[in-house]
C-alpha cells in the first residue's frame, strides 16, 4: 500500500488500483503532512521557510496530533482521524481501533469554528473516551 499523493508526485497516478477515501479508512493523525525543523538561532533560514508553510495544513495537523495526544496515542497506535476545512469551519472525525481489527470507535463531523484546534482535537478525544476508546487502547506505563 502507498500514498496516492506520492504516486501522483512522481507521475504514476495509473499505477494505483484502487484509492481509500478518508471518510471510510482514516489516515494517522497528520499523515502526509511534512514539517521542516529549522535552529532557532538560524534567522535566514528562518524567516525564508516561514513562507513555505500552508496555514490550512497546519491548522488540520494541529487538530489531528491533539486529538492523538489527548488519547495518549502516537504512531504505533490505530488511532485514525482526518480534519477537513469546510465553509462552517473545520471537521473533524476520528476512530481507535482495537489491536486486533476486530473494534472500532468512531466518531464523525465535529465542527468548529470558534475553537483552536487543539481544543477541537481533545473534544474529539473526550467523544471517543465517552464511547469507550480507553478500553481498546493498550495500557502503557507512564
Amino acid at each position: 500500500m502507498l500514498a496516492a499523493a506520492g504516486l501522483d508526485r512522481l507521475g504514476l497516478a495509473d499505477a494505483a488500483t484502487q484509492r481509500l477515501p478518508a471518510d471510510e479508512f482514516l489516515p494517522d493523525p497528520g499523515q502526509g503532512a511534512l514539517a521542516i525543523q529549522v535552529r532557532r538561532d538560524a534567522d535566514d533560514l528562518l524567516a525564508a521557510m516561514s513562507q513555505a508553510g500552508d496555514a490550512v495544513t497546519d491548522v488540520a495537523v494541529r487538530a489531528e496530533r491533539a486529538m492523538m495526544h489527548a488519547l495518549n496515542g502516537g504512531c504505533t497506535l490505530p488511532i485514525g482521524a482526518h480534519a477537513e476545512h469546510m465553509s462552517a469551519g473545520l471537521r473533524l472525525t476520528g476512530s481507535v481501533t482495537s489491536l486486533d481489527g476486530r473494534y472500532q470507535i468512531r466518531v464523525s463531523d465535529i465542527a468548529g469554528r470558534g475553537e483552536s484546534p487543539e481544543e477541537l482535537g481533545a473534544r474529539l478525544a473526550d467523544l471517543l473516551r465517552a464511547r469507550g476508546a480507553d478500553a481498546l487502547l493498550p495500557r502503557t506505563k507512564k
